[in-house]
């Protein structure tokens, strides 16, 4: 519940500000949250936890991957004219 609210309240500020710096503060968000299951998959013993653990570790890792890919496009774009 905590981890979709979080998810839901970055993707909202994402949108409503979508600079450079919140985008790259965004990424590196999913990124930490990856890395701390990384360790949980590690540290727990539980095959069911692992998965779980792991599954999280996919998600957030694609949550990253898709901001910092859509920060890069958005750079490559031209200027609009006026």
């Amino acid at each position: 519940m905590v981890l979709g609210a979080r998810n839901l309240v970055q993707g909202m500020v994402e949108y409503a500000h979508p600079s450079r710096l919140v985008l790259g503060l965004a990424a590196g968000v999913d990124a930490t949250h990856a890395l701390t299951f990384v360790g949980l998959a590690t540290a727990r013993p539980d095959a069911r936890w692992r998965r779980a653990a792991l599954l999280n570790v996919l998600t957030a890792l694609a949550f990253c991957a898709a901001t910092t890919t859509s920060t890069l496009a958005a750079d490559e774009q031209p200027e609009p004219q006026s």
